[in-house]
């Protein structure tokens, strides 16, 4: 088989790669090349065990997860090593393009890291604030040529300055005085809207569910609806404060919405059009 190397060379070949691997230990990419490697020799010993009785898709199913093309580059690129007998060319190469929008310096990378911390005490989103002024060349033309293209590489570049972690580790002993279901009387209820469709749930049609969860005891109640609706969003709210009380005798004194979108939503965008 092509991509399955001859039973004569398979323990050569297995030295001869536990020998690269134990040299090269100290590679960044070590232990994805060993990952790979070991599957491969395992699938090859595995399929002359069987002696040829598996199907080659059925290893690669148990040996690389089902994908096919990490497969048969591995099994290509560990073929032509063992021929060549150099297994340098199994080092994994960086995918990063040498272009001037990749080559970022230390000082730059600061000097917008800076910027940030300034834009927080002026601007709500500072964050995209930056990114689009920098785009436009608001701070200079050099920025603009110089600064990441890439809105997740902007991103994470802030995440890595050290002031963003004091941030974030602030933001963290906080949460941990003031958690968030840190509430000391029952009857305060968070109120959402979740809907139910026939291609993901053994449902006939769409359906529209308001549910109810008190924030301190966790207890919980829900109602199916075949719509949207402000009339549905109240009739809800009565059923629930009339339920809590007469089963679980507790009385609402306050019902939480996120913007309160369950109920904008007028009913007649939920009907049909008849012509």
């Amino acid at each position: 088989m092509k991509y399955i190397i001859n039973n004569f060379n398979l323990f050569d070949l297995q030295a001869k790669l536990k020998n690269f691997l134990s040299k090269n230990y100290k590679n960044k990419y070590y232990k994805r090349i060993k990952q790979k490697i070991f599957s491969y020799i395992n699938l090859c010993n595995d399929y002359y065990v069987n002696s040829g009785k598996c199907l080659l898709k059925d290893l690669i199913k148990k040996y690389f997860k089902n994908k096919f093309s990490t497969f048969y580059y591995w099994a290509n690129k560990i073929l032509i090593a063992y021929k060549n007998n150099d297994f340098d060319e199994l080092f994994l190469k960086s995918t990063l393009p040498h272009n001037i929008n990749y080559q970022y310096s230390d000082s730059i990378r600061k000097i917008i890291c800076d910027l940030y911390f300034e834009y927080c005490n002026k601007h709500a989103v500072a964050v995209l604030s930056l990114f689009y002024n920098l785009k436009k060349g608001i701070h200079g033309e050099e920025l603009k040529n110089k600064a990441p293209k890439n809105l997740k590489t902007f991103f994470r570049w802030l995440k890595k300055d050290e002031r963003w972690l004091k941030i974030k580790n602030k933001i963290k002993e906080i949460k941990k005085q003031h958690p968030r279901y840190g509430v000391k009387e029952i009857g305060l209820l968070q109120m959402g809207a979740k809907y139910f469709v026939p291609s993901k749930f053994p449902v006939d049609k769409k359906y529209y569910v308001y549910d109810f969860i008190d924030e301190k005891t966790r207890l919980a109640l829900g109602y199916v609806y075949d719509k949207l609706s402000i009339d549905n969003a109240i009739a809800a709210v009565k059923k629930v404060i009339s339920d809590f009380k007469n089963i679980f005798g507790v009385k609402i004194t306050r019902i939480r919405t996120d913007n309160g979108s369950e109920f904008i939503n007028n009913y007649r965008n939920n009907q049909k059009k008849y012509c």
